[in-house]
C-alpha cells in the first residue's frame, strides 16, 4: 500500500471525530465528504513531498505514489537513446500531473460539498474557488524532479489550508449573521400578527 494513502487515511480521521466533537450530532454526509476532501488533499501534498525521496523510495523497495506512474527504472532510462528517453519522461510526468490535478479538484469539489451540506455560502464559496485555483495551478507547473520546487509546492499547501479554514470561519459567521436577521424578521412577523 502507498504511504500515501496510510498516511491520509489515519491522519484525516480528525474530520470525523473533530466534527462529532465539535456539533455533538452524527452528519454522515457531511463527516464522509469532509473526511475524503481531506484524504485527497494528503494524498496530494504528500505525494509532492514525496518527490524529493523518490530515489531513496526506489533503494528501500517503498512503492509510494510519486513512483506509482514510473513505469522504467532509472537504468531503463538510461538504456534507451535519448529522443525515446525524453518522450517518455514527459508521458510519465504528464500522468503524475494528471493524477495530482484529479487529486487536487477533487479535494476542492468534496470540501465544498461538505460545506455546503452545512449550509455555507459567499465567503466559503470563494475559499474554495481560490484554493482549487491555486491548486490547479500548483499542480500544472510543479517539476517533479526538481527537489526544490517540490518542496516549495509543498509548504506552499499550508496557504490552501489557511484560506479554506478563513472560509469556513467567515462564511460561518455570514450564515449565523444571516439566520439571526432572518429569525429576527420571524419575530418582528409574529408579533406584528398577535397585535391584531
Amino acid at each position: 500500500m502507498f504511504p500515501q494513502a496510510v498516511l491520509g487515511l489515519t491522519f484525516n480521521m480528525g474530520a470525523l471525530m473533530g466534527y462529532v466533537a465539535v456539533t455533538n450530532t452524527i452528519n454522515w454526509p457531511v463527516q464522509l465528504s469532509l473526511y475524503a476532501s481531506c484524504f485527497l488533499w494528503t494524498m496530494y501534498y504528500d505525494t509532492v513531498y514525496a518527490f524529493q525521496d523518490v530515489k531513496d523510495d526506489v533503494k528501500a523497495g517503498i512503492k509510494s505514489t510519486a513512483r506509482l506512474f514510473s513505469r522504467y527504472t532509472e537504468e531503463e532510462l538510461k538504456e534507451m537513446p535519448l529522443e525515446e528517453r525524453i518522450e517518455m519522461q514527459n508521458v510519465e510526468k504528464q500522468r503524475i500531473l494528471l493524477f495530482l490535478r484529479i487529486c487536487a479538484v477533487s479535494h476542492v469539489v468534496l470540501f465544498y460539498v461538505a460545506g455546503h451540506l452545512k449550509y455555507l455560502d459567499g465567503p466559503f464559496t470563494l475559499a474554495c474557488l481560490i484554493a482549487g485555483f491555486q491548486l490547479v495551478v500548483q499542480s500544472s507547473v510543479i517539476e517533479p524532479t526538481s527537489r526544490q520546487a517540490c518542496w516549495e509546492a509543498f509548504v506552499a499547501n499550508k496557504w490552501i489550508g489557511l484560506i479554506l479554514v478563513t472560509g469556513i470561519i467567515v462564511g460561518t459567521i455570514t450564515q449565523t449573521q444571516k439566520l439571526s436577521k432572518e429569525k429576527k424578521m420571524l419575530l418582528e412577523r409574529r408579533t406584528a400578527l398577535d397585535k391584531r
